[in-house]
């Protein structure tokens, strides 16, 4: 969690400029690897259950307690834990977000494969972004080289679908009668395997790279949906994805790609619909950034896209052209959560 500076401080760093603001985000840097750090060792999972001393973490996590217990009091510091004497537990925010505790949600998969996974990789790829405008290999295609990596990648994206679901669910409705749906660049298949849960007489096929089956398979099966929801691996841009589908969705694939490859897979997608079928495109667009925090993380995202695939966040203005262009008709829009919109529309 962001350290929140008190009233003197934001006045002497944010506003006077009398302190040197960059130290917040220095210790936020290293709050970030201190969280992933815990989240990855267990500390969290431990302290579900109530307080625990860093004696008794280190015991169970086979830890050194004079290692352990300074990251303990730095996440205190940070929000990430509370404590009370000798005894540390997690704050209200780690247990809403960073466990699979009850009426939580758990991003810490996603923050893993930032600490794990795509910071490395800017590591090496920044100074070539710089130099040339793209990275010399883009970071799917060392993925194919690295299944441990590619399923940290795909688990990262299973826990952002987490937090949009309702409001996809929400904003995508299923055609009457629908029995079949195609899942663009689904990977995971987190979003079709939700689609399929909430019908009864759907089924669905996830397109992606061959890398994403694994643990699209693993969320069909956790989500009861085994049966109905098949992976198929291809490239969308050149393999067939077969026909007269009811639903297609085309989830965070637009960013990926340049604005006359975003009109031909949308052409494609048209194609493989069956009569009225419906298309839903969902992705991160600026005009989403509505504070300014939202605001940092569209440019943040924006930036980590130059950097590990050569591309970045589209304009939001161009997609309904690209849909009717493509043939598609009744282009709607819809907010489905921070920096996040969907376009929905039907096929001809």
């Amino acid at each position: 969690m962001p350290v929140v500076p008190n009233t003197l401080e934001r006045l002497a760093m944010l506003r006077l400029n009398r302190a040197p603001g960059p130290v917040l985000d220095m210790v936020a840097a290293g709050a970030f690897r201190a969280a992933t750090t815990a989240y990855e060792h267990g500390v969290f999972a431990e302290l579900r259950d109530g307080p625990r001393t860093a004696f008794d973490l280190a015991q169970t996590l086979d830890a050194h307690e004079d290692g352990l217990r300074p990251l303990l009091d730095f996440l205190v510091t940070t929000g990430y834990l509370d404590r009370d004497g000798i005894y540390y537990e997690n704050s209200t925010m780690t247990t809403r977000w960073l466990t699979d505790a009850p009426a939580s949600t758990d991003v810490g998969p996603w923050l893993a494969m930032w600490e794990t996974v795509v910071f490395p990789f800017w590591t090496t790829a920044l100074d070539d972004v710089l130099a040339t405008g793209e990275p010399d290999r883009t970071l799917y295609e060392t993925l194919t080289e690295d299944p441990e990596a590619a399923s940290a990648v795909q688990r990262g994206f299973v826990a952002t679908a987490e937090l949009a679901l309702d409001g996809v669910l929400d904003a995508v409705a299923v055609p009457e009668g629908a029995t079949r749906l195609l899942d663009v660049g689904g990977g995971h298949g987190r979003y079709a395997a939700a689609f399929v849960a909430t019908t009864p007489t759907l089924t669905a096929t996830v397109f992606d790279r061959p890398e994403a089956a694994a643990v699209a398979r693993e969320v069909a099966a956790a989500n009861a949906v085994g049966d109905r929801v098949r992976f198929e691996a291809g490239d969308y841009f050149a393999d067939d994805l077969g026909s007269d589908y009811d639903l297609a969705l085309v989830f965070n694939v637009l960013h990926a790609h340049d604005p006359e490859e975003n009109r031909r897979l949308l052409a494609r997608v048209h194609d493989a619909l069956g009569s009225g079928g419906r298309i839903a495109v969902l992705d991160q667009f600026a005009s989403e950034a509505r504070t300014p925090a939202w605001e940092a993380a569209l440019a943040f995202l924006n930036l980590n896209y130059h950097i590990t695939i050569g591309a970045g966040i589209p304009d939001e203005a161009t997609v309904p052209e690209w849909l009717t262009d493509a043939g598609f008709r009744a282009v709607r829009r819809e907010s489905v959560g921070p920096g996040i919109a969907v376009f929905v529309a039907e096929r001809d």
